[in-house]
């Protein structure tokens, strides 16, 4: 909030009297969480612009399904924005057409390009009709070792941060847990408009 408040173009005036720490009890329970692994040296390089490299990964099963029959979500976070992109799936099968929908958007509505992509090893990421695309679009395929979280850490947090938020509005909600997915595309959309601490002058949204 200190960060939005410095930047005239969101035209919000803030006292100090206003930034006072503010705790949240929805919040707290939400970030309840096992530890995680650091990442992985060297599988975090700096990207120089937009759509250099994506982190993928798929969520799930999420339970209760929600009311339209959705218990997984794809995942998706640019290294060099923090711009995330989720979308819910049926099943794990769905996330190979919809990341490949997602690249193609970028590719042909933005002024850049996929260049590499960093997933573990899930079938929906390595199948042969997965491989054959990405190679076709020139775009690289990093590919974690087995059994190494820590090396697909940029979207394992990612994903942390997501299920944190969407705990959190439902605890401080009340609504049933069966609303998770309007609760993801809620917090995505919010996550893209506020501004992160890496990057204060814009939101991942602008800098996308």
């Amino acid at each position: 909030v200190r960060e939005m408040a410095k930047n005239a173009k969101y035209g919000i005036a803030i006292s100090d009297a206003d930034t006072t720490e503010i705790h949240c009890d929805a919040c707290a329970q939400a970030k309840v969480h096992k530890q995680h692994q650091n990442t992985h040296p060297g599988a975090e390089s700096s990207a120089t612009r937009p759509a250099e490299r994506l982190w993928a990964d798929v969520g799930g099963p999420i339970h209760p399904w929600t009311n339209q029959g959705y218990h997984y979500y794809l995942a998706v976070v640019d290294e060099y924005t923090n711009y995330a992109y989720t979308i819910l799936l049926k099943n794990k099968h769905e996330a190979t057409k919809r990341l490949q929908q997602f690249i193609s958007t970028v590719n042909e509505n933005t002024k850049h390009r996929v260049a590499r992509l960093r997933t573990d090893n899930g079938g929906e990421f390595t199948g042969r009709d997965m491989e054959e695309w990405l190679a076709q679009n020139g775009i690289e395929h990093e590919r974690t070792m087995p059994h190494t979280p820590a090396q697909n850490g940029k979207i394992e947090r990612m994903n942390r941060t997501l299920m944190e938020g969407v705990r959190a509005a439902l605890i401080d909600s009340g609504l049933p847990n069966s609303l998770w997915g309007e609760a993801l595309r809620h917090f995505t959309h919010s996550y893209n408009h506020t501004v992160r601490k890496a990057s204060a002058q814009a939101t991942p949204y602008e800098a996308w």
